[in-house]
């Protein structure tokens, strides 16, 4: 069965390659995410192999936030809005 994969694996990538690289082509970074997806069924009569593609280009997003320590005592001018404060008046 290992054998059959590779094959069935290889032919969709030769079947496809050209899609995939269109996607490359297109997008803002190199990177794209190749998944083969592989079912066994020995349900039937005889052992069945399905195996699939799939890939797309890859996306991440982020959002960072920081906060004030709810266990440190406040400072002053040491809070974020203090600091954001100073930071306005610097600019004026």
């Amino acid at each position: 069965m290992g054998e059959e994969f590779t094959n069935q694996a290889t032919a969709l990538w030769k079947k496809h390659i050209k899609e995939a690289l269109a996607i490359l082509e297109e997008a803002e970074e190199p990177i794209i995410t190749l998944n083969f997806k592989v079912k066994l069924n020995f349900a039937e009569t005889y052992p069945k192999l399905t195996t699939g593609i799939r890939f797309s280009q890859s996306y991440t997003d982020e959002k960072v936030a920081e906060f004030d320590d709810p266990n440190q005592l406040p400072l002053p001018n040491v809070t974020k809005e203090a600091k954001a404060a100073e930071k306005d008046k610097e600019k004026d």
